[in-house]
């Protein structure tokens, strides 16, 4: 075979090996949109009641933790989750946490994001605090105040 005629196949295959990936790209992209329309946003960070695996995959994958938090009763730890989304929010303010609260025999609290899923036992409002703080992807502003406002004890 001639030099030519090599050169030409190689050009032919690499151009077609580009239109196809091209291609390849431009249907992956089309199909791939009915499983984002499947996921609907919650209307709150709170959310009552069960949330569907694929949904909270989708917002773990976008870099949300979530609390699962199991109670007994709806008391005053149960309130204090209410305020958890906004405390826990990044230092530019976009929220990060969604709590989600399912009735349950027994109070238990999950903290569920990239890192993993995390036990939380000590089930106080500032063990809810503490824990959340050490586990969330941004450390938010209160966070960060709490331990200035602790280092500052420590040193008198």
């Amino acid at each position: 075979m001639k030099k030519s005629t090599k050169k030409l196949i190689m050009a032919l295959a690499i151009i077609l090996i580009f239109g196809l990936s091209s291609i390849a790209f431009i249907a992956t992209g089309i199909l791939g949109q009915p499983l984002q329309d499947q996921i609907k946003p919650f209307e709150s960070n709170i959310v009552d009641g069960p949330i569907s695996i694929a949904t909270e995959n989708a917002y773990i994958q976008g870099q949300f933790t979530f609390l699962r938090f199991h109670y007994k009763e709806k008391d005053i730890l149960y309130n204090y989750t209410e305020q958890l989304p906004d405390i826990m929010a990044t230092p530019g303010g976009e929220k990060q946490l969604v709590v989600n609260r399912l009735a349950a025999n027994k109070t238990q609290v999950e903290i569920i994001n990239l890192n993993g899923n995390f036990e939380v036992l000590d089930i106080t409002q500032q063990g809810l605090f503490d824990a959340l703080c050490e586990r969330v992807l941004y450390t938010p502003t209160d966070c960060l105040l709490a331990n200035v406002t602790q280092s500052g004890n420590a040193t008198q």
